[in-house]
């Protein structure tokens, strides 16, 4: 999968989903070592497979949750903000199938999992390096990573 495709789909989802418009985009070689925030995980599985992460700080994270509930000003709880960040990463995870779908690629997503924590030590076991972006919001960068499964690269 191209890292072309990985940062459009993350556009299009902070972008029409989140209320967020995204200024930049950099391509770093990996996510933080250690991390405060919050970080959604989802398997890829299929011929095209691997593992997507999404990880966020917490403002960025309660930015994107308030607008996607519509909560006007009001600061969502931890778990809407929990159940919001899962939500957009499989939609991430989805808008990458469907673009995927064009070329033959056949997958399917789990279920995302979202993890708090200050300082997360987040680790995913392959021996592919990670494809990455971070997107510059304006309201904080969030990192969007993606380990290939082996032979899928």
């Amino acid at each position: 999968m191209s890292i072309e495709i990985m940062e459009e789909a993350a556009r299009e989802v902070l972008e029409t989903t989140a209320g967020l418009t995204v200024l930049a985009a950099r391509r770093p070689a990996g996510p933080e070592e250690r991390f405060d925030g919050l970080v959604a995980t989802i398997a890829l599985g299929g011929t095209c497979g691997g593992t997507l992460v999404l990880y966020c700080h917490r403002p960025v994270a309660s930015t994107m949750a308030a607008a996607m509930l519509g909560l006007d000003g009001r600061e969502p709880d931890d778990e809407s903000v929990r159940d919001a960040l899962g939500e957009l990463l499989n939609q991430i995870g989805g808008s990458i199938k469907r673009r995927l779908g064009a070329s033959g690629g056949e997958m399917a997503l789990s279920v995302p999992v979202v993890v708090a924590g200050a300082p997360l030590a987040h680790r995913v076991k392959s021996t592919v390096p990670p494809v990455c972006v971070e997107l510059e919001t304006g309201r904080g960068p969030l990192c969007v990573c993606l380990w290939a499964a082996k032979g899928t690269a």
